[in-house]
């Protein structure tokens, strides 16, 4: 198991745990904070990591035309979505 699967492991697990949580317990102040807050950092790491699947062109080996269209095709993403992703990422490359 490669280092990047078992730190996804472990997030995946986090994020399982989160969902078993009763959302009336994380209907407080401090859990909204921390949750989005958490949400955030998180879409940070995947736009970073989406500026680096761009700029090595990952997603052409699948015949994609663009890091975008792999993006909405795989990730089931809105196009725009995927399109904005990418441009932030590029951004802050």
């Amino acid at each position: 198991m490669s280092a990047t699967s078992s730190v996804l492991e472990r997030v995946a697990s986090a994020v399982d745990n989160l969902v078993d949580v009763d959302p009336s317990r994380l209907a407080e102040s401090e859990a909204m904070v921390g949750l989005h807050r958490q949400l955030e950092r998180l879409a940070a790491v995947t736009t970073r990591a989406v500026a680096a699947f761009d700029a090595a062109k990952a997603w052409e080996p699948d015949g994609a035309r663009s890091a975008p269209a792999w993006l909405t095709t795989r990730c089931a993403m809105p196009a725009t979505t995927a399109r904005r992703r990418v441009r932030l990422g590029r951004a802050l490359r």
